[in-house]
């Protein structure tokens, strides 16, 4: 079973890479990594409209008319959340996510300095340093 902690590194990471781009700005300064990126953010897209129930569509749908509102992005975290916390299979449902966007590529992009929307860095800092936390503790090398 995952923590809370995982889940909402994990909500937290996805619903900022996705929110971000729904915005359509500039997602990395490397053409290939920006195609990856919005390949990523469509698959999510599409996981969660397919997993989600009809209050969680219409979190997702609310996002990708305003993804920039923090209000939009914290609804659909919630309902995400509460999708993983309430699915008996929430390890794979959580590992299809975890892989289709990667804690790898919320890190690289906040430590390449490609992101600039302040909300989305916060959100990712806060998933990233859950997860450094979470390694430390259950982790150790």
């Amino acid at each position: 079973m995952l923590s809370d902690t995982q889940i909402e590194v994990l909500v937290s990471r996805v619903v900022a890479i996705t929110a971000l781009y729904l915005q359509g700005g500039i997602l990395s300064s490397d053409p290939s990594r920006d195609r990856e990126i919005a390949s990523r953010s469509r698959n999510a897209l599409g996981w969660m409209e397919l997993r989600l129930d009809e209050r969680g569509k219409e979190a997702l749908k609310d996002l990708e008319k305003e993804p920039g509102s923090a209000d939009n992005q914290a609804d659909l975290r919630k309902q995400l959340r509460k999708l993983l916390e309430t699915q008996t299979s929430i390890v794979d449902l959580a590992e299809e996510l975890n892989h289709i966007i990667p804690e790898s590529l919320g890190r690289d992009m906040m430590h390449s300095g490609d992101i600039n929307t302040g909300d989305i860095i916060s959100a990712l800092k806060i998933a990233n340093n859950a997860i450094g936390l979470f390694k430390k503790r259950y982790d150790p090398e």
